[in-house]
């Protein structure tokens, strides 16, 4: 019978990513696993490389997001789930979680996603879940990408609940000062300290 498509490979675009969130002078993007740092309210964009040529019509897979401890739901806020399909144009609000499909050739998709102005700020593991086609109750092939997704506050976003920001120490910024660089201290995730230059937009 048919069979989930298996997945070979994820590139996440680390640095490309990080320089249009504001992050790209954090030192989690230090070496060659390099997490993902992006802010909540913008959008990201990643390849994922299947085993065989991607059928979006039979193939069904889907990429999850998981934030803090299990169990993982929808409604605790703490599961995104989002279908890769042939789908070129995003459909949700702006302030919404969504995913569109930028290019597809044979094995290879590359995705845009959306991440929602409410994202809980932290860490988030991503993981993708290929089902038997046509068969969603049977159990899927989980392929869990190996870097870790870190979800900040966006400053910068004029996106619904974006510019709360009470963990956060966010660096002013000033339409006058395009090119001053302010050094800050972001406690941020779990407690540590992530000392960066932000380069105000």
């Amino acid at each position: 019978g048919p069979q989930p498509i298996l997945v070979q490979g994820v590139e996440l675009y680390p640095r490309e990513n990080a320089k249009l969130h504001n992050t790209h002078l954090y030192e989690l993007l230090d070496g060659k696993d390099s997490s993902l740092v992006i802010r909540r309210g913008q959008t990201f964009y990643m390849a994922v490389r299947f085993k065989k040529t991607f059928n979006p019509v039979l193939d069904s897979v889907r990429l999850h997001f998981e934030f803090g401890p299990p169990p993982y739901l929808t409604q605790k806020g703490n599961l995104v789930s989002l279908p890769i399909t042939n789908q070129s144009a995003f459909t949700r609000e702006k302030a919404m979680w969504d995913i569109r499909t930028h290019q597809h050739e044979g094995a290879l998709v590359t995705l845009d996603i959306q991440v929602a102005g409410t994202a809980p700020v932290g860490v988030w593991k991503m993981k993708i879940y290929s089902y038997v086609p046509g068969n969603m109750s049977m159990e899927p092939v989980v392929f869990e990408i190996p870097q870790n997704v870190y979800i900040l506050f966006n400053p910068w976003s004029k996106g619904k609940g974006s510019l709360i920001k009470p963990l956060i120490s966010v660096c002013p910024s000033s339409p006058r000062a395009s090119h001053y660089v302010r050094m800050c201290t972001y406690s941020s995730i779990r407690g540590a300290k992530v000392r960066a230059r932000l380069l105000t937009p």
